[in-house]
């Protein structure tokens, strides 16, 4: 029985290569026994579809032109896709931990944006610009705002923006 024990403890951090042994050839602790390894195979191939269904989610994400920043409750930044650094000219690393309205507020963006950011109300298609920062970074863009609440932690939220800056220029010269 203490056997059974560690091994369950070697499953629990992660360790699948391990078997649960027994002498017993026909009996009860036998049947147990195949019933645990049958059940560590399924869970090891569980979490390798897990793993596997995780990266390619993540690759999708990171593929994305648009710039997708996840929230936390107290509106702080959690991490960014490479969509965000294209738009804003700024690094994920930079920016992970900051403030989301800090973020906006200095790339003047629009106040009734950040207003509604911050009273966690639903975000759809909202078009604002976006200008330089008072250090030059970034240049002037039209974005297009939206939010989503995330399925997982309690108060994340996800905050999608695209640059039409092309597709708004291309209308007006269309539109002349």
């Amino acid at each position: 029985r203490l056997i059974g024990w560690l091994k369950a403890e070697l499953f629990a951090d992660g360790r699948w290569n391990e078997r649960v042994k027994t002498s017993d050839k026909k009996g009860e602790t036998l049947k147990l026994a195949n019933s645990f390894n049958s059940m560590v195979l399924k869970l090891h191939d569980s979490f390798a579809a897990l793993k596997e269904s995780k990266l390619f989610n993540e690759n999708i994400v990171e593929a994305m032109p648009s710039g997708l920043i996840v929230l936390d409750k107290d509106l702080k930044i959690i991490s960014v896709n490479k969509g965000f650094g294209a738009i804003f000219s700024l690094y994920a690393m930079s920016v992970r931990g900051q403030s989301v309205i800090d973020l906006l507020k200095r790339f003047c963006m629009d106040c009734a944006v950040i207003e509604a950011i911050q009273a966690d109300k639903d975000l759809n298609d909202i078009e604002t610009n976006c200008q330089a920062d008072e250090k030059g970074f970034g240049k002037n863009k039209i974005l297009n705002i939206s939010t989503a609440k995330t399925d997982g932690v309690a108060g994340e939220r996800l905050l999608i923006i695209e640059d039409i800056t092309l597709r708004k220029e291309t209308e007006e010269e269309l539109r002349q």
